[in-house]
C-alpha cells in the first residue's frame, strides 16, 4: 500500500523552520539566527553572514568544504567567529570542526546549544 502525503522523518527530529524568509533545518538553528540578528542590531556583532563557505586545505590538498551556520565580527572581542546551532554533535561534525579550528587559529569557535538566552 502507497502512503500519500507521507514525508521522511529528520533522523534528528529537528523541524524545518523559517526565520526572516530564510529556512532554516531546525526550530534550533532558526533560534539562534534570531539572537544574532539581535546583537548586530545591537552593534555587538557586525559583518554577520548565515552559511559562510570554508575551505579546509592541507598541503593545497583539499580535504573537505565546511558551512558553519553562523559567521560574524565580534566588536567587543575584536575577533572573527565562526558559529553552529548544534543539538547533537556527529563525529563528521566533531572532525570539521577541529579542522577549522586548527587551519584558522585567528578565528574562534563557538558552539551554540540550547536555546539562546
Amino acid at each position: 500500500m502507497k502512503r500519500t502525503g507521507f514525508r521522511r522523518k529528520n533522523k534528528f527530529r529537528a523541524i524545518k523552520t523559517v526565520s526572516d524568509g530564510i529556512l532554516f533545518d531546525s526550530k534550533l538553528e532558526a533560534g539562534w539566527y534570531d539572537w544574532h540578528k539581535f546583537l548586530e542590531k545591537i552593534g555587538l556583532i557586525t559583518e554577520f553572514e548565515i552559511q559562510k563557505e570554508v575551505t579546509l586545505k592541507v598541503n593545497e590538498n583539499l580535504i573537505c568544504m565546511h558551512y558553519p551556520d553562523f559567521y560574524y565580527f565580534d566588536t567587543k572581542e575584536n575577533k572573527y567567529y565562526y558559529a553552529d546551532a548544534k543539538g547533537v554533535e556527529t563525529p563528521e561534525f566533531k572532525l570539521k570542526y577541529k579542522l577549522t579550528k586548527a587551519l584558522n587559529p585567528d578565528k574562534g569557535y563557538r558552539i551554540c546549544k540550547g536555546k539562546p538566552r
